[in-house]
C-alpha cells in the first residue's frame, strides 16, 4: 500500500511499545520520517533501532504528559507535517498549565494534542 507519505514527518507519542511504536514503524515503511519519543533513553534507543530498520527515524526524549515535556518535544520537531498522540500514563489526570500563551489548563493526556493541533493543521 503507498499512503504517499514520501517527505512527510510525523510525531508519534507513546512510541517506545505497543501501539505507538506500531504506529511509528508503519508509518517509516511507508515513506514518513517518525518522529518518536520517550521518557527513558534506553526504551527510547530500542524502540528507534526497529524503527530504523522500516524506514527514518529521528528521537526526542522527553515526557509530553508534562508541560515541560511537550514544550520539548515541539520544539524539537517543528517540521511535523502530522501527529498520532498515543497516552502511555495509566496515571489520573492533573491539570496543568498551558505552556502556550492561551491561559488554558488542560489534563496531562491533553498537553500533548494541545501543542500539537496548531502545527498539525497549518501545514499541507
Amino acid at each position: 500500500m503507498d499512503l504517499q507519505l514520501n517527505n512527510k514527518t510525523a510525531l508519534v507519542t507513546g512510541s517506545t511499545a505497543g501501539i505507538g511504536l506500531a504506529i511509528a514503524e508503519r508509518l517509516a515503511a511507508e515513506g514518513a520520517t517518525a518522529i518518536i519519543c520517550g521518557r527513558n533513553r534506553e526504551k527510547l534507543d530500542a524502540a528507534a533501532k526497529r524503527v530504523s530498520q522500516m524506514g527514518n527515524v529521528r528521537t526526542v526524549l522527553a515526557d509530553p504528559a508534562t508541560a515541560d515535556g511537550a514544550a520539548t518535544l515541539f520544539e524539537s520537531a517543528p517540521d511535523v507535517t502530522f501527529s498520532s498522540i498515543i497516552s502511555g500514563s495509566t496515571k489520573p489526570n492533573r491539570l496543568l498549565k498551558s505552556p502556550m500563551k492561551t491561559g488554558i489548563a488542560f489534563s496531562k493526556s491533553m498537553s500533548s494534542a494541545e501543542l500539537a493541533w496548531p502545527a498539525t493543521t497549518s501545514r499541507k
